[in-house]
């Protein structure tokens, strides 16, 4: 069976992140079974000094926050937040997760990416115990988890990673971010590989670009059909969805989705969507 290997870039606070979800959902139902995925945590801010430098404020993170959920129709929560937030904690507890419970690592990115983006601080250690329990990760086990040496070691390997991107990828500096020390990907950024080749793609994508990079490396490779409804794609994912996945997943409209999702699941409103549960 061809396998690919799939290292994604990301950051739990990253909106963009979020709002590529659907088309990341998209690749996993579609190539799930030959895709060897792993993640690695670019760490957008270490410190509120970091953000203030580039002269983000709450008025200006709200208004941004509110344009992403209408163009992509994901839910995000618009209502000004009370202060900044750095990602370093939650981004070291996805790491910690990876190491001692590898298994969870995508549901607790998941669940932190939710709760900021429903207006929870990625640095509260609440948010990141809600994540843990939620995940089903003993919130205290992670604390202790996430001030081991090894996953410190591990954060900063994921940093040095996301600052060293390839020759490739600086060939799309619109799609980069540049720092003091150079260039880092955004998220989400994604590195495809076989033993035989390799693609890069980074920044923001419309699935159709993902379809292509994996028709190229792999041409033999046969995309899994759409589901048959909603309805399969809720069981598959065991997780709350907002329409615009299962839209994408389905391969239906964002209008038919949210009709064909209310006959079967109960929707938790979050800004102009939210999250879907089948009832």
């Amino acid at each position: 069976m061809t396998q690919i290997k799939v290292v994604e870039f990301t950051d739990p606070a990253c909106p963009f992140a979020f709002c590529a979800e659907p088309a990341r959902l998209r690749m996993l139902w579609r190539y799930g079974d030959h895709l060897d995925w792993s993640r690695q945590m670019v760490v957008l801010s270490q410190n509120l000094e970091e953000i203030t430098k580039r002269g983000l404020t709450t008025a200006i993170l709200a208004g941004a926050m509110a344009n992403l959920g209408r163009l992509h129709r994901m839910p995000i929560d618009p209502t000004e937040r009370s202060r900044l937030a750095i990602s370093k904690p939650a981004c070291r507890a996805v790491v910690a997760t990876r190491l001692y419970a590898p298994v969870l690592e995508s549901t607790i990115l998941r669940a932190l990416r939710v709760l900021t983006m429903s207006g929870h601080f990625l640095d509260d250690q609440e948010t990141i115990d809600q994540a843990a329990d939620s995940s089903g990760i003993s919130a205290q086990e992670l604390q202790g988890w996430m001030k081991t040496p090894q996953v410190e070691a591990e954060l900063k390997s994921d940093m040095a990673a996301a600052r060293a991107p390839s020759e490739a990828a600086l060939q799309l500096k619109n799609k980069l971010a540049a720092t003091d020390q150079g260039w880092r990907y955004t998220c989400p950024s994604y590195r495809f590989q076989t033993d035989s080749s390799s693609l890069e793609i980074p920044g923001f994508w419309p699935p159709e670009v993902y379809d292509l990079a994996l028709a190229n490396l792999a041409p033999k490779l046969v995309p899994r059909e759409k589901p048959t409804d909603v309805s399969e794609v809720l069981e598959w994912a065991a997780a709350p969805l907002a329409t615009a996945e299962v839209a994408a997943l389905c391969a239906i409209g964002f209008d038919e989705a949210h009709q064909e999702l209310a006959k079967v699941a109960t929707l938790e409103s979050v800004g102009e969507d939210g999250y879907w549960t089948p009832r």
